[in-house]
C-alpha cells in the first residue's frame, strides 16, 4: 500500500489563496475558469478552498517576469 506523506495535503482559504499566489480573487477565478487555475474545492453553502500543493505547483509553473530597464542600467 502507498501512503501519501501529508505535509502539504491541507485546504488553502482564500485569504491565505492570494497571499500564495499574489493575484486578486477575481483573476484567480477568471483563470480557473479558463482551466489555467486549480480548481477549488466546496466546503460547504458558501465556503471553498484550494488543496495547498496544487496552489505551491501553480506558482513554480508560472514565467518569472524580469525587469528589463533594470537590467539595462
Amino acid at each position: 500500500m502507498m501512503t501519501i506523506p501529508n505535509h502539504n495535503i491541507r485546504i488553502v482559504r482564500e485569504a491565505e489563496r492570494k497571499h500564495i499566489t499574489s493575484i486578486s480573487r477575481a483573476h484567480a477565478w477568471q483563470l480557473e475558469q479558463q482551466g489555467r487555475f486549480p480548481a477549488r474545492i466546496f466546503l460547504g453553502n458558501r465556503s471553498v478552498g484550494w488543496h495547498l500543493q496544487d496552489l505551491l505547483d501553480w506558482v513554480q509553473e508560472q514565467p518569472l517576469y524580469v525587469d528589463m530597464c533594470h537590467d539595462a542600467i
